[in-house]
């Protein structure tokens, strides 16, 4: 799942910037990485577990499956390095360093990627508050520095949520990025049930 969101996503930037005459090969994003085994419960002090690894996504490729793919490589690759481990232990330093030492770190992190991914999983069954059954969640994933996208993919009983914030001197159409989005999982979805051609 997380793979063919991040495959439309790459689809849907790579539209809207062919609209704009500024296609590239790849952007940048920086995406959460769970460190936590997702069966483990979640600790009474709670408290995060996560560093951040850096995925390039393949707004050059053109073709649908080719896309997803190249999605699919990459995050293999990057779960089999210590990536997002280094980034935790960076994160923490970051925590201890003197004032101003956090203002480093942040620039460190965003003068190397143009959009965040946050990708958590939520829960995969209803949760209630207060004893009301929560229908939905409503994410948005954190900009810092200089990074001018955030993109949220969220997962809640069994539902994929997409939400989008930005800059609106970089992207002044948000909406539109949604809704290219949308038609990407669309497409992705009737490819999934397409013959493949040899």
């Amino acid at each position: 799942v997380n793979d063919v969101a991040l495959a439309a996503l790459a689809g849907a930037l790579r539209e809207y910037l062919a609209a704009r005459d500024g296609l590239v090969e790849e952007i940048r994003a920086y995406m959460p990485f769970n460190l936590r085994p997702l069966k483990e419960p979640i600790p009474r002090e709670l408290g995060n577990l996560f560093g951040l690894v850096i995925l390039a996504l393949p707004i050059g490729v053109a073709d649908r499956r080719e896309r997803l793919a190249c999605v699919q490589r990459r995050m293999s690759e990057i779960k089999r390095t210590g990536e997002g481990r280094v980034a935790f232990d960076g994160l923490c330093m970051m925590g201890i360093s003197p004032p101003g030492g956090e203002r480093l770190w942040m620039d460190f992190f965003s003068a190397k990627t143009t959009v965040v991914v946050s990708n958590m999983p939520g829960p995969d069954k209803p949760i209630r508050l207060a004893g009301v059954k929560v229908k939905g969640m409503f994410i948005m994933a954190p900009r810092t520095g200089s990074v001018g996208l955030g993109v949220t993919i969220f997962s809640y009983n069994g539902r994929v949520s997409f939400g989008v914030n930005a800059d609106a001197g970089l992207v002044p159409d948000p909406d539109e990025l949604m809704g290219g989005i949308v038609a990407e999982l669309r497409a992705l979805r009737r490819l999934g049930t397409a013959p493949a051609r040899g």
